[in-house]
């Protein structure tokens, strides 16, 4: 996975890194075109490097960047634990800002997995591939992750992609369709 991280939003990277307790390694390069390898396992950060900095620095640099280009490759990682004492990600993330109800936050039902599938599918339907990208675009605008979306919000959700479809039968089709198969799930 890879992508563009807006102001405010890394936190909710590693939150779902996290919650889906994913190993390998973040590559992150910041506005200012620091570059930054933090090494994961099953959802936290063991390790982390930055242009010859050590760890603490390293941390302490991270926990201040507000966006930035990241990839993350999901692999086994053979990296010696860090001489410092990284403290664990929840503690990284109330750094960073993240309010503690979504850090302590349970991933949802299955229903979420459901229902973002079947808004990428009809989207992908009516506007091709580009689908996925819009979905996550407004995920990260509205501070939201998949895996712990709340449901009084997906009404929310719903007119902010519909927004990106630019012809009015296609939005209206859209509507109707994801609204149908929400009452379904």
């Amino acid at each position: 996975m890879k992508g563009f991280i807006s102001e405010g939003r890394l936190p909710y990277l590693l939150l779902n890194l996290h919650i889906k307790q994913l190993t390998g390694v973040l590559f992150f390069k910041s506005p200012s075109s620091k570059l930054y390898r933090i090494y994961i396992d099953k959802g936290e950060i063991v390790h982390l490097t930055s242009q010859g900095e050590k760890d603490k620095a390293v941390l302490e640099h991270f926990l201040f960047e507000k966006g930035g280009e990241y990839s993350f490759t999901q692999q086994p990682i053979s990296v010696v634990q860090s001489a410092f004492q990284i403290p664990p990600i929840t503690e990284i993330l109330l750094q960073m800002g993240l309010p503690k109800d979504k850090i302590e936050a349970k991933p949802k039902s299955s229903f979420n997995g459901r229902l973002f599938e079947t808004i990428r599918w009809e989207l992908t339907r009516l506007i091709g591939p580009i689908s996925s990208v819009i979905i996550n675009d407004k995920l990260i605008e509205m501070g939201e992750i998949k895996d712990l979306f709340p449901r009084e919000r997906i009404q929310e959700l719903i007119e902010k992609i519909s927004a990106e479809i630019p012809d009015n039968d296609r939005k209206n089709i859209f509507n109707k369709t994801v609204k149908e198969a929400i009452k379904n799930l």
